[in-house]
């Protein structure tokens, strides 16, 4: 035995009771270190009051409810994370700062297409830039089930400039002046199945509802009022299954996308383009695009292909889309290649319904391009009629026993050549 063993023994033999209680109070400790923080900022009056959800000790009560807030957010993600619920209306006058592995959630409790939420509401009492900047890199951060109420004063809900894996679920969005959600960099940024609306007072010169940077998506949401409703700085994100539309016939382009993936999402009411192609690369499947209507006879295509500067554009699939104007508008083409546009190649454009529409402009360009696609069929028998004027085939005629190159001229397929 040690002689250092010796010396401390009658010690720990006389102080064996509190020695195991201090071991456990540090096994104590270390539990709940590894355990994820529960607590609720809740409003009383004009006090916001932050309790544990285990002990019911109140932690912060002020009638700064900013401080409150943050002071939530703060704690639990210094324990490792948790979640942070938020109950009834949460007034801020200046902007939240995310941190890591922390969620705030609500009951999602909001008044089904209102402009007002009530319920678990989160909203901004001064002018300020936006509800929430993430100011530092962050990383699992969550909203779910929350209202972020701009109310006339806060130029966005939500600024993404750095960190990953960021999700806004069930968030109801609205009275914002210039966007709902703007993410400026490459950090899988998710919005889903939320709500997001411009105020009513700035709706005209509201910008974007939804703008996503890099690797991000946006799925099942609904955009109202905004000039744009979805639109990419970047690329590789996905835009599935949206509803973006406006009432007040102020949205000028639905979806905006550079080389991305635009699936099922149903464009209504626009009266500039439904979807707009600005780079390389893009899927463009499966959308319903709908015009304003009483607009006339417009330069209003279903879906622009143009480039924000002049140059090439291609490898573009444009597939099984429909598109029709409201009554009292008639679209001039269906899909039209901007004046950016200087030449384009690898355009696959099949099985879209028009309404009876013409489908390009400058077609004699479309055809001319060495690497477009064109349908092949076996038997020249089983041609279907075109869905557009300018539309080409090849098919083999078993009578002469050639093959057969056919455009569609309306009416009818006539064989060239």
């Amino acid at each position: 035995m040690s002689y250092g063993l010796l010396v401390f023994l009658p010690y720990l033999l006389a102080n064996e009771s509190r020695i195991r209680d201090i071991g456990k109070k540090l096994s104590e400790i270390e539990y709940k270190l590894k355990q994820p923080s529960f607590v609720t900022v809740y409003r009383e009056g004009e006090y916001a009051v932050l309790i544990d959800d285990k002990t019911k000790e109140v932690l912060a009560k002020s009638t700064d409810q900013h401080r409150v807030m943050q002071k939530a957010i703060d704690e639990t993600s210094a324990v490792g994370g948790g979640i942070v619920r938020v109950k009834k209306v949460i007034e801020i006058d200046d902007y939240l700062i995310p941190k890591r592995n922390v969620a705030l959630v609500g009951a999602g409790d909001y008044s089904e297409g209102s402009d007002t939420p009530y319920g678990d509401v989160i909203c901004a009492k001064s002018s300020m830039e936006a509800l929430f900047i993430t100011d530092e890199y962050v990383e699992n951060f969550r909203i779910a089930g929350l209202a972020l109420d701009g109310n006339d004063l806060a130029q966005k809900a939500f600024k993404h400039t750095q960190g990953s894996r960021i999700k806004l679920v069930a968030v109801e969005i609205c009275r914002v002046l210039d966007k709902g959600i703007e993410s400026t960099v490459s950090g899988e940024l998710q919005v889903v199945m939320s709500r997001v609306s411009a105020s009513k007072s700035g709706s005209a010169s509201a910008s974007t509802g939804i703008e996503l940077g890099y690797d991000s998506m946006a799925l099942m949401n609904t955009v109202r009022a905004f000039k744009t409703g979805i639109k990419v700085r970047g690329g590789a994100n996905h835009i599935i299954s949206n509803h973006p539309y406006s009432v007040w016939r102020d949205m000028e382009v639905g979806i905006d996308v550079k080389n991305d993936i635009v699936i099922g999402n149903y464009v209504d009411n626009y009266h500039v383009a439904g979807i707009r192609i600005r780079e390389w690369s893009n899927q463009v499947i499966g959308n319903k695009i709908v015009t304003a209507g009483g607009l006339g006879t417009v330069d209003a295509p279903f879906i622009l292909i143009n480039p924000d500067t002049a140059g090439l554009i291609g490898a573009e699939i444009i597939v099984a889309n429909a598109g029709a104007p409201r009554s009292g508008t008639t679209v001039e083409y269906a899909v039209k290649f901007g004046d950016n546009v200087t030449d384009a190649i690898e355009i696959y454009e099949a099985n879209n319904r028009w309404s009876g529409y013409n489908n390009l402009t400058n077609n004699e360009r479309l055809l001319a391009s060495a690497s477009i696609r064109i349908p092949i069929l076996s038997d020249c028998a089983n041609i279907r009629s075109g869905s557009h004027k300018g539309e080409i085939t090849i098919c083999y005629d078993s009578a002469t026993a050639t093959w057969k190159l056919k455009v569609w001229d309306g009416s009818a397929w006539q064989a060239i050549g």
